[in-house]
């Protein structure tokens, strides 16, 4: 049987602990999971993203607005082409001055216009709750544009 004196076993688990610190300092970082996508605020904006003379809007493409009125149309989240690099937002152009109308139901519904504040570009939403039978409410937000 071989026997080990105390300090030559404490200098080999120094050495290998130091081995192994030097060797975790070495391999690469974990990669973080990416961020999840921030939850709809006022009127299901995701995102509100400055573009030459207006805003680009951002709705969830699942939990957003049934349909938004646009100054050209109707624009459908769920039926918008997919951008791979937004797979479950569907944005919308707008410039400054237009107003749009994001709704769900009679009951709820939203106007956002298009708009400058302290010199910069954004969307002033104006959300509204009116359930049948019971007090409406009514909130208003400014978004600036990233």
């Amino acid at each position: 049987m071989m026997a080990f004196d105390g300090p030559v076993l404490i200098a080999v688990g120094v050495r290998t602990m130091m081995a192994l610190t030097l060797l975790a300092a070495a391999l690469p970082a974990p990669l973080a999971p990416p961020a999840p996508p921030p939850a709809p605020g006022i009127c299901w904006v995701r995102d509100v993203v400055a573009i030459e003379g207006g805003v680009r809007i951002y709705f969830s493409r699942k939990g957003g607005p049934g349909f938004v009125s646009t100054a050209t149309g109707f624009f459908r989240p769920g039926d918008a082409p997919v951008d791979p690099a937004r797979p479950d937002e569907a944005g919308v152009d707008a410039k400054l001055g237009d107003r749009l109308g994001p709704q769900n139901s009679p009951e709820d519904g939203c106007s956002l216009e298009v708009v400058t504040r302290d010199g910069k570009i954004g969307v002033e939403a104006k959300a509204y709750l009116h359930p049948i039978e019971l007090p409406s409410e009514e909130r208003v937000e400014f978004i600036v544009a990233r």
